[in-house]
């Protein structure tokens, strides 16, 4: 019995250290709570991988299966409209939050787009300066968009 070791080639006796008892009885009880968490995470993983059984004919993964969950579950937010009465600022947010001015703004970013490609080695100065002038006036379009979004939802 280990309570009651004194040391190598002396008699035992009764109830020497029982500090010993402490350690045993922590040591028991550390042992125990870690056998029974080895168990639960066995029998998680088991479960997961019984639920991703499931989805083995499915081309998604376990994230792009989460991603189209969320995507389908979420609720979209209130859109803030100016709360003052001027006309002139709802005028400019009822445009600017409008599918049309959004279609727009998609066709001018394609149209620059277009103009950045077409720029070429060797290309003449009248071409140059087509694209150069078509390049400004897209980027003119861009900040008026930038300006005219700022005073439609700007909160105050």
């Amino acid at each position: 019995n280990a309570v009651d070791a004194v040391a190598e080639g002396v008699a035992p006796q009764r109830g020497h250290d029982p500090g010993i008892a402490l350690l045993f009885l922590m040591y028991m009880t550390l042992v125990s709570f870690y056998i029974v968490a080895l168990f639960v995470g066995y029998v998680i993983v088991t479960f997961r991988d019984s639920v991703e059984d499931g989805y083995a004919d499915s081309e998604l993964d376990k994230t792009d299966r989460e991603c189209i969950r969320y995507i389908v579950l979420a609720q979209p937010k209130r859109s803030w409209r100016p709360s003052a009465p001027s006309r002139m600022r709802t005028m400019l947010y009822n445009l600017t939050t409008s599918d049309a001015f959004e279609k727009w703004i998609a066709c001018v970013i394609v149209a620059n787009l277009v103009v950045l490609m077409m720029e070429y080695h060797g290309m003449s100065e009248g071409y140059e300066y087509g694209l150069y002038l078509a390049n400004c006036v897209l980027t003119a379009v861009y900040t008026v968009e930038a300006v005219l979004k700022m005073v439609a939802l700007t909160p105050r």
